[in-house]
């Protein structure tokens, strides 16, 4: 719970910097968001899996913020149903940036997710955000779906590659 905590704090801090003058610089460097290009439909999804070296679906055991970056998280997620990537049972995956605050995941709740690099405690995979903002609830489980069928339809073989 702590930790929820403190990711909810780091959100503020980020959105509102005005709260804390101390962290406005920390927060507000130039982003990039604009110029990137959704993949949103489920008609994108072997696009989404080919710039993803993880693409699952996932329970948030835990989030932290890291010590001197109040703007960016790292999450862990029990992985439940995995399309690509995401080999063990948990994930870390970091979110958040200078210039913006880390995607508010909830404790104990599911999301489909899009991350690169490893994934690892250590090396924590990169959140696919600026490309795909992980889904929760009826979201997620349609989404799921569609992963399902892709995959069952076999056209996810050159994407895994």
């Amino acid at each position: 719970m702590a930790s929820l905590h403190a990711v909810a704090a780091a959100v503020l801090a980020c959105i509102l910097p005005a709260l804390e003058p101390a962290r406005q610089r920390a927060c507000t460097e130039l982003c990039v968001d604009s110029l990137c290009a959704r993949l949103t439909g489920t008609d994108q999804i072997p696009v989404l899996a080919r710039i993803s070296t993880h693409l699952f679906m996932g329970t948030v055991v835990s989030a932290r913020t890291l010590p001197e970056q109040d703007c960016v998280a790292d999450v862990t997620f029990r992985v439940t149903q995995r399309w690509k990537g995401a080999e063990g049972t948990l994930i870390t995956v970091r979110t958040g940036a200078p210039c913006g605050a880390p995607f508010p995941f909830s404790i104990a709740r599911d999301y489909v997710v899009s991350a690169r690099g490893a994934g690892s405690t250590e090396k924590p995979a990169h959140l696919n955000d600026c490309q795909f903002t992980p889904l929760d609830g009826a979201f997620a489980l349609q989404y799921a779906r569609a992963l399902d069928r892709w995959r069952s339809e076999g056209a996810h073989e050159a994407a895994l590659k």
